[in-house]
């Protein structure tokens, strides 16, 4: 009965978000096909960038995973980074058509060993860092809606948003904390009762690491953030020139934090709504603010596409890199 009801929530959260895309389509004078073959039609050069980015973005997941996972657990032995990476890029692939935050945890736990299951390498520890990732984009959201809201030019509006960011690494373990209370309340009144357990004991769990591991898993999110703002930014100076790179990098965390509401997979249609308002507000024309919001998911999708087939490839031909510990 759960299996069943999980089923029908996925595809009623997929739908919704095809939905939002149809609607956009509705709202605005272009049609789905023109805007798919102007959003495949980006230069090769382009797709190397996001490629490039994509796969960076996915070493430094794999990289804050281990941190997270050798501070709660010790098992007898530890996946390579490379299988960590493999097991970070497959979660991110099916994060297209589940919550992105849940594929990744389903994705490691059913491919993990029956040992990395019970020390807490995979479930606790996925936990653990996602929480630094939430903080960050946070903070980030919270620049940007000052930004975009008093107008403010390049220069103050870059250095406002390091502020904020700065301030979420100095206040990290009272938001932490914070974040805890937040999640024990919800707990206590049965909301989402298993979510928000596994996410307080995250929480508590960063809240109580020492500072070495909280500045270095805060770091690690913090360039995973600028990754996914980098590539956000060369999508568009593509698609969409006629709004500055420096919004787009700031308005990146917001859409980012969109993306994890579980309305949508992956922000399906959110995403593309938010894209598409910042862009027009950029100066972009509406209906290429649309093509330019759907490549950015497009070459993302192509990114993955390619990264998993590559290792999926590299497994076949036997590379030595599996199980073994070490990187």
């Amino acid at each position: 009965m759960k299996i069943g009801s999980r089923a029908i929530g996925v595809a009623t959260s997929f739908g919704f978000g095809l939905f939002l895309i149809a609607l956009l389509f509705w709202w605005l004078p272009i049609s789905p096909g023109v805007a798919l073959v102007a959003a495949f039609a980006a230069p090769i050069w382009l797709y190397a960038v996001v490629i490039a980015l994509t796969l960076s973005n996915l070493v430094v997941g794999a990289l804050k995973w281990r941190v997270a996972a050798d501070y709660l657990s010790r098992p007898a032995s530890r996946p390579s980074l490379y299988r960590m990476t493999e097991l970070t890029t497959l979660g991110e692939f099916f994060g297209q058509i589940l919550p992105v935050q849940l594929s990744t945890l389903l994705v490691r736990w059913a491919m993990a060993d029956k040992e990395l299951r019970a020390s807490g390498y995979v479930a606790r520890a996925t936990f653990f860092e996602q929480t630094f990732d939430v903080i960050l984009v946070l903070a980030g959201s919270l620049a940007a809606v000052a930004v975009i809201g008093f107008g403010l030019a390049p220069v103050p509006a870059l250095i406002i948003f390091s502020c904020f960011v700065a301030f979420s690494f100095v206040a990290l373990r009272t938001c932490l904390w914070a974040g805890a209370g937040f999640f024990q309340s919800l707990e206590s009144r049965g909301i989402w009762p298993e979510v928000s357990a596994a996410a307080r004991e995250g929480f508590v769990h960063a809240a109580e690491a020492p500072a070495r591991i909280l500045a270095t898993l805060s770091l690690y999110s913090l360039l995973r953030l600028i990754l996914v703002a980098l590539r956000a930014v060369a999508v568009l100076a593509v698609f969409a020139p006629q709004t500055q790179s420096w919004l787009v990098f700031v308005a990146s965390p917001p859409v980012a934090l969109l993306t994890t509401v579980p309305i949508a997979p992956a922000g399906l249609g959110v995403a593309e709504w938010t894209w598409s308002a910042l862009l027009v507000h950029g100066g972009t024309a509406a209906s290429v603010a649309v093509t330019a919001a759907l490549a950015v998911r497009l070459t993302n999708i192509v990114a993955l596409v390619v990264i998993v087939a590559t290792m999926m490839l590299v497994r076949r031909l036997g590379t030595p890199a599996r199980q073994s510990s070490g990187v």
